[in-house]
């Protein structure tokens, strides 16, 4: 699953000042939004069903795929990628991350990172990628989460 997230930007806006009154400002308020949300095929986990045969790097850089073609925005506007995995071992160690963005078609400028926060791994991504919006880090994230 994957999910891209954007920084929005509104001005100018009202600011309550100190002594209660609004004023109209220049400033910018930024927002985290989430533009689009993909997920990959379900199935069960065993030796002889449909995905059996499909790597997990190739699993997984399928819906990083899907958001750019949705969405139509260019690679190379990416910050970050930034995928939560429970499980990392086998052919899902070594960040994942990584390797399916890069599997995806991702410009190698492209930075990528797998959080491992055992059941919340997925949650942990989207909100780091949120707060690296809000904090001005980031402009296009795509955040998710993996488990085989």
């Amino acid at each position: 699953m994957g999910c891209m997230i954007e920084r929005m930007r509104y001005s100018p806006f009202y600011n309550a000042t100190h002594t209660g009154t609004a004023q109209l400002t220049e400033e910018a308020m930024t927002e985290a939004v989430i533009v689009d949300a993909v997920r990959t095929p379900l199935g069960k986990g065993k030796p002889t069903g449909a995905l059996a045969t499909v790597h997990a790097v190739d699993l997984l850089a399928h819906p990083l795929t899907a958001l750019l073609e949705r969405t139509g925005v260019d690679g190379e506007l990416v910050d970050d990628v930034i995928i939560g995995a429970v499980s990392q071992v086998g052919e899902q160690g070594l960040n994942i991350a990584r390797r399916a963005a890069l599997a995806a078609g991702h410009p190698e400028r492209v930075p990528a990172t797998t959080v491992d926060r055992q059941c919340g791994s997925s949650q942990q991504a989207i909100s780091f990628a949120a707060q690296g919006v809000l904090a001005g880090s980031y402009d296009l994230v795509i955040a998710g989460g993996w488990s085989p």
